[in-house]
């Protein structure tokens, strides 16, 4: 059943003024690029936090005592809302409305389809709900290959088309680019004209992060030329700490900067806003103006600046 930490603060620099509760542990979609567990690459049943309602009550009461509710709040952090197992999504619906009801917007990122029974609810209070939509690409090989528990291309995006008829605020995560895999002028502008012909104007991206035991997971589950060609990536490049026992390693700034470069122009030709994500962006991009993935409505971007640094620069 799980007996999870309730309302804890995010330390992820996208999300750092929000706090997060998370519904479940685990994940079957088992994404091989997934940050969280070298065990989540496998079929493995998610363990539901059973009394999260209560616990999120109760901690909401003792806030009152003290503070108002977040004014943000994020359902899940490493295991998606929308799984398809068990009773997940009808807690996700609790949990959403509960948080809602409480005065909170509600942020919600997924590979899965959030159920027809969220109609009435999102509706309801469509400004206050945030979806990100993940989308790591629309080859079927690929898809296969990396991330092939989840639905398919066509189901999101009708997902997608489903949630902005009901008023919400949707927007496409990308990611995570790998080079030379999934990072081509080609795959991008596919992939942005899919994206746009759904609905969708913003999206957030970030290109691969290696964690200790992603090479791993890789070696065990891709073709060996493409699991080398992605190692060799990242020739170089030391891993750093983040925090305890947490190892992290970062694409060389050659590969990551030109890269994000093309795809901020690929956006802008396809009439889309594009953020970077922060969190798979600290070596290179000065504290004062790392992005979110969750900002505002008004667009912010970057550029590459004469440095070869990161740069802010407006959208209009």
């Amino acid at each position: 059943m799980g007996n999870p930490m309730t309302l804890i603060r995010s330390r992820n620099p996208c999300a750092s003024d929000m706090w997060v509760v998370s519904p479940s542990n685990g994940c079957v979609f088992g994404c091989l690029f997934c940050p969280f567990g070298k065990n989540r690459r496998i079929r493995n049943r998610p363990v539901l936090h059973s009394r999260i309602v209560e616990s999120l009550d109760e901690a909401w009461a003792a806030r009152n005592r003290r503070s108002k509710p977040p004014a943000r709040l994020m359902i899940g952090h490493d295991s998606d809302p929308f799984q398809p197992f068990g009773d997940l999504t009808g807690l996700v619906h609790v949990v959403v409305q509960r948080a809602l009801e409480a005065g909170s917007e509600v942020y919600l990122v997924t590979r899965g389809l959030v159920p027809d029974g969220y109609e009435e609810l999102f509706r309801a209070y469509g400004q206050k709900i945030h979806v990100q939509m993940a989308f790591f690409s629309i080859d079927p090989h690929l898809s296969a290959l990396f991330e092939s528990n989840t639905p398919a291309v066509e189901q999101r995006l009708s997902c997608v088309r489903r949630l902005l008829k009901w008023g919400v605020e949707v927007r496409a995560r990308l990611g995570p680019f790998i080079p030379y895999v999934s990072d081509t002028v080609s795959h991008i502008e596919d992939l942005l004209r899919y994206l746009r012909s759904a609905g969708i104007r913003r999206c957030s991206a970030g290109y691969l992060v290696l964690k200790s035991h992603t090479l791993e997971v890789m070696k065990a589950s891709l073709p060996r030329a493409q699991y080398q060609l992605i190692r060799g990536s990242f020739q170089g490049q030391s891993w750093q700490q983040e925090g305890v026992g947490k190892l992290s390693k970062y694409l060389p700034a050659g590969i990551r900067l030109p890269g994000y470069e093309r795809l901020l122009n690929l956006a802008k030709r396809a009439g889309m806003e594009m953020d970077l994500c922060a969190c798979m962006n600290p070596c290179q991009i000065k504290p004062t103006i790392q992005n979110s993935c969750f900002g505002p409505a008004s667009p912010r971007r970057f550029s590459i600046g004469r440095r070869g640094q990161l740069e802010l620069f407006s959208a209009h």
